[in-house]
């Protein structure tokens, strides 16, 4: 028997392949050429046969084993800061919970990052009643589309099942699915759904396995259209280990190595909420290498560089009111444009370090000042603002509620 046939063989096929059928020139619909010297049908048909050894054997080789997944996700640790007892008010506490309650005019994208908030690392048979129901309708196209007017949210792929999300390039609205891919998946790793949960379509019912089986398929170590690699990240982290190698639909072979390397390497501006979903993605890859190994030690210990380097960044770019603004990876650039932005990337901010050891993030002086500006930004904010700016006041009351515990 043959043994497996190489790249170059397999691209020498596919070249060939295309010859002996572009030599067929302009043929009749007997397979017979006009005006050019006749081809046997037989080297038409080994021309096809060789593009399909050259191009769908990858393809076939993808989907000859299924990729497995983790049943329960992986859980990873939460560190509160240091000392801060007396940083703010636990009053505001209550004003954290009463802006951020649910409400039945919250977007999907808001109802994602409300259930992220109250149900996280909570096993689904101990959830509140409220957040039951929100993971009913998150799973539910059925729903999706009674509750906002919207079908085609959820729908079954060649790989699997799929949330479109905005970046989807359908005429969806907005309020009716995630902001990111994978961004579902994400959050329901986070709050530890087991992969076993039905996602229902309008075609029946499917697994969350099979969802999260069409995402990493569908990656690439590359830019592509509709891949974030943020979010991606959190589904590897939580539903891979200790599975170290996947391949995606191309017959790409793909590792937890290769996949952090293209993080590091990936311009910084690339990713969302300012960035700093890259130290985010990077501090949970750590924390499930330190429960299944799935990096090499040299490139744990880059990943630990890089994370020591955005932290001395972070604290040398904070603010004197301690707040992170647009400007957090360019020291010293202040201006009213960056305003806005204080409780969105200092709450993203604060909760990336958060998943961090002590040794490779900020000090709590750091952390005790940023915590003080966003209990302050709570207490001067009304309903409107939170509710119209939902995602970022989540992320700020997810740190303050996760560091009064």
């Amino acid at each position: 028997m043959a043994g497996p046939i190489s790249c170059k063989q397999r691209l020498a096929r596919f070249y060939r392949g295309c010859e002996l059928v572009r030599a067929c020139g302009k043929a009749n619909q007997c397979g017979f050429p006009v005006g050019v010297e006749m081809v046997r049908r037989r080297e038409v048909l080994l021309g096809l046969g060789a593009i399909a050894s050259g191009v769908a054997w990858p393809l076939w080789r993808a989907r000859e084993a299924p990729l497995r997944v983790r049943e329960r996700p992986l859980k990873f640790s939460l560190l509160p800061f240091g000392h801060v007892e007396s940083t703010f008010d636990p009053a505001v506490l209550d004003v954290v919970r009463q802006r951020l309650r649910v409400s039945p005019q919250m977007a999907f994208s808001d109802l994602l990052h409300w259930l992220r908030i109250f149900a996280v690392q909570a096993s689904p048979e101990y959830l509140a009643a409220s957040s039951r129901d929100a993971l009913a309708l998150l799973t539910d196209a059925r729903r999706i589309e009674e509750r906002y007017g919207q079908a085609g949210v959820i729908v079954p792929t060649k790989n699997g099942v799929r949330f479109l999300s905005r970046l989807s390039g359908l005429d969806l609205k907005s309020n009716s699915r995630p902001s990111h891919p994978c961004q579902e998946l994400a959050i329901f790793g986070e709050i530890g759904l087991p992969s076993s949960t039905t996602i229902t379509t309008a075609v029946g019912d499917f697994s969350l396995k099979d969802a999260i089986r069409d995402c990493l398929r569908n990656l690439q170590v590359r830019e592509a259209m509709c891949q974030e690699p943020e979010w991606a990240t959190q589904v590897l982290v939580h539903y891979l280990p200790p599975v170290r190698s996947w391949r995606n639909r191309w017959g790409e072979e793909l590792t937890f190595e290769r996949w952090t390397e293209f993080l590091i390497d990936r311009d910084v501006a690339r990713y969302s909420c300012g960035g700093t979903h890259l130290l985010h993605s990077l501090a949970l890859i750590l924390q499930a290498n330190s429960q299944h190994p799935v990096l090499s030690r040299d490139l744990a210990e880059r990943v630990r560089r890089v994370c020591v380097n955005f932290s001395r960044t972070i604290e040398a770019t904070q603010h004197s009111d301690g707040a992170w603004r647009s400007d957090w990876r360019q020291a010293n650039v202040i201006g009213e444009q960056y305003a806005r932005s204080g409780v969105h990337l200092t709450g993203h901010i604060l909760e990336s370090q958060l998943y961090l050891p002590k040794d490779l993030r900020i000090s709590d002086r750091a952390a005790g000042l940023a915590l003080r500006y966003l209990a302050g930004a709570y207490r001067i904010s009304d309903e409107q603002v939170v509710s119209d700016e939902y995602c970022y006041y989540s992320h700020a009351g997810f740190v303050l509620l996760q560091s009064s515990e």
